[in-house]
């Protein structure tokens, strides 16, 4: 097991990214695609440490503080985080290619950082101004400045990215990569934006779908599907619900993406919204986190 050097106590076992900690022995959850199902079927899961049976919501809102989002509180939201040595060259350029370090080449990049182990160079990155080359992590370039006095050889250094995957698969997964992506560059407006569109996508899409297949009626259909807001779609939810037997999502993660519904709305109209901190950013990543990985368990129990 590997221990972490970060704010908290958080250990690690063979996850480069995790999901919630444990209030009791403050191990790291393994992500949630390996403990949503668990979760959305009896409320709870099971830390794999001390084995005491918790609430994920309340483990995940229990990391949210104001200093949110450093890069490992996104790592506590399912960011990947990698480590890997690299050779520093003094007064040289390097360049890293980080597909040799299990990165994919699609993957968003959302924080890196690089240091010589001996100071006798500072990395610097070297801006590249083409819209593919900033976009697409498969290399990036350093500048080795070197330190005064230090020696000029080729010496050891330590890399640290904080990644997650593009999620190609779905406009939801898409707008959830972004909202990462704006968080870490502290944007939280934008970031707001594309949160409830992630989860407005996955939800419509969801109800669209199911009612092609539950209600005869083509014309009932399209009535429901052109009228239905935001607002009336996550009222449907839990009654879907209860109609397909599946326990409805913890009522404050309901709260928390109808809190997250309204300052969306709030922005659009007006252009800001008041009371917009880190940490209510962070504690909206992760009811809308939760809430896409929960309808896509619903969707495979609708079928």
């Amino acid at each position: 097991m590997i221990k972490a050097e970060l704010k908290s106590s958080v250990t690690l076992g063979d996850f480069d990214s995790w999901f919630g900690v444990c209030p009791n022995c403050e191990h790291a959850l393994p992500p949630l695609e390996i403990t949503g199902a668990r979760y959305f079927e009896e409320g709870v899961v099971e830390c794999v440490d001390c084995h005491a049976t918790i609430d994920l919501w309340d483990c995940v809102r229990s990391q949210i503080n104001d200093e949110f989002p450093p890069e490992w509180a996104l790592q506590g939201l399912g960011a990947h985080m990698t480590f890997f040595s690299f050779d520093v060259v003094p007064g040289q350029i390097v360049t890293v290619d980080l597909t040799q370090h299990n990165i994919p080449h699609d993957a968003v990049l959302l924080y890196s950082s690089y240091q010589s182990d001996d100071v006798r160079a500072i990395p610097r990155f070297i801006e590249l101004f083409s819209k593919q080359d900033t976009q697409n992590p498969t290399r990036q370039t350093l500048y080795c400045m070197p330190v005064q006095n230090a020696s000029t050889e080729a010496g050891p250094g330590r890399a640290m990215v904080c990644w997650i995957e593009r999620g190609s698969d779905a406009q939801s997964s898409i707008r959830l990569a972004n909202a990462f992506r704006e968080i870490a560059a502290h944007d939280l407006e934008g970031a707001v934006v594309e949160l409830f569109s992630a989860f407005e996508i996955a939800l419509f899409t969801f109800l669209s779908r199911y009612l092609n297949k539950a209600c005869p009626s083509k014309v009932l259909r399209r009535m429901l599907e052109g009228r239905l807001s935001a607002y009336s779609m996550m009222q449907l939810l839990p009654d879907v619900c209860e109609e397909l037997n599946v326990r409805s999502l913890d009522n404050g993660i309901l709260w928390a993406l109808h809190d997250l519904r309204v300052c969306r709305n709030t922005l659009l109209h007006e252009g800001k919204a008041e009371g917009l901190t880190a940490s209510v950013l962070g504690k909206y990543l992760a009811a809308a986190l939760i809430a896409v990985a929960f309808i896509r368990y619903v969707e495979q129990r609708a079928v």
